[in-house]
C-alpha cells in the first residue's frame, strides 16, 4: 500500500467559484480520475484489469471524499494504474493539473 496525498493548496490557482467551494480531496481525486479517462479515451477503453484498477481506485476516491480526507491508501497496482495514466495521456499543461501531478509523483516508493 502507498500513500496519496489529497491535500493541495488552491491558492494562486485559477479555478471557477463552484470549485473554489470545494475540499482539496475532492478537486484532487476529480482531476486524477478525468486524467485516467482521458488516458482510456485514447486507448479507445479500458482492458479488463484496468477497468477494475480504475473502479477500485473511484471507489477508494469517494470515500476519501466524503470523509475530506488529507490522504488515501491505495494498492501498487492502483498506483501503477494512475502513474501510467498520467505518463501516457495527451493533456494539456495547466498550473492545477501540474499540482496534482507533483502529489503523484511525490508517492514513495518502498
Amino acid at each position: 500500500m502507498k500513500e496519496l496525498k489529497l491535500s493541495l493548496d488552491v491558492g494562486g490557482i485559477n479555478i471557477g467559484e463552484e470549485d473554489k467551494k470545494k475540499n482539496p480531496s475532492e478537486i484532487v481525486t476529480t482531476v486524477i480520475k478525468n486524467v485516467c479517462l482521458t488516458w482510456a479515451q485514447s486507448k479507445r477503453g479500458m482492458a479488463g484489469e484496468d477497468r477494475k484498477l480504475y473502479y477500485k481506485m473511484c471507489d477508494v476516491f469517494d470515500v476519501a471524499v466524503k470523509e475530506k480526507a488529507d490522504s488515501v491508501s491505495l494498492d501498487d497496482n492502483v498506483i501503477g494504474f494512475i502513474r501510467k495514466a498520467f505518463r501516457e495521456a495527451t493533456l494539456v499543461p495547466d498550473v492545477l493539473l501540474r499540482k496534482i501531478e507533483d502529489l503523484v509523483d511525490a508517492i514513495k516508493d518502498r
